[in-house]
């Protein structure tokens, strides 16, 4: 994407990997203390999207800007997951509107 981009100004920021819980919970994990996880659930939620949205967010309804919750929440999400506990092997992802 930052390719695609060319001359425009690009900055990629993941900084969920530097959360005080994850970096505990990493070490956690890594000191063997509680096994050797074998499976992850992840269950996260996003902002709710309506009829209406506020206009400081309406960027995200814009193919143009690049950003919506997919390439915004789930990365971020993913890059915690792979912080956490190595390379992702296999993602089931399921949405659901209420």
């Amino acid at each position: 994407m930052a390719r695609a981009a060319r001359s425009r100004h690009t900055a990629i920021g993941l900084q969920g990997r530097l959360n005080p819980n994850l970096r505990r919970a990493r070490e956690l994990i890594s000191s063997g203390k509680i096994g050797r996880p074998l499976s992850a659930r992840v269950v996260a939620k996003t902002m709710g999207f309506g009829p209406e949205m506020a206009s400081s967010i309406d960027y995200l309804n814009k193919a143009s800007s690049g950003a919506n919750m997919l390439t915004i929440a789930a990365g971020h999400t993913l890059d915690a997951v792979e912080a956490l506990l190595g390379p992702i092997v296999e993602v089931d992802a399921r949405a659901e509107i209420l």
